[in-house]
């Protein structure tokens, strides 16, 4: 069974026949086209075009579905460097501050420090004591 965006087959088929004849029509030169097989040729024309507006609208639908689908799925962490307090995060932007890793909860926090606020910053990975370097000696 079809839905409203997609042309049946006996229609189709039809169309296909309607113009085959249409086009044997208009191809001898010679021969008179009557007004009503030129219109004939004007509404297969119009139906094609009809089919086509269909087809591309149920593909447009089904793109703006899955546009909608990736605009809500879970994002990836965006790391913008080291807390600055002048800085605007949006929701999924990470920084580090003070050692640790922290994830921006809300769509916009600007000179909210770290750690100050649990409803605007979630602690991602918290920061230890710094591993020892070359040359570095534990005392």
């Amino acid at each position: 069974m079809s839905d409203a965006t997609t042309p049946s087959a006996d229609l189709v088929t039809a169309h296909k026949e309607l113009a085959a004849v249409l086009l044997d029509e208009f191809k001898d030169p010679t021969k008179p086209v009557s007004a009503r097989r030129a219109c004939d040729m004007v509404a297969l024309a119009m139906a094609v075009a009809v089919m086509q507006n269909r087809e591309d609208h149920a593909r447009f639908k089904a793109i703006e579905q899955e546009l909608a689908a990736l605009k809500t799925a879970p994002k990836g962490l965006d790391y913008r460097g080291i807390w600055q307090r002048a800085v605007p995060y949006q929701r999924n932007e990470g920084t580090t501050h003070k050692g640790s890793l922290w994830i921006c909860l809300l769509d916009s926090a600007r000179g909210v420090e770290p750690g100050t606020s649990p409803a605007t910053w979630q602690l991602a990975a918290k920061g230890g004591d710094r591993a020892p370097r070359n040359g570095d000696h534990a005392s």
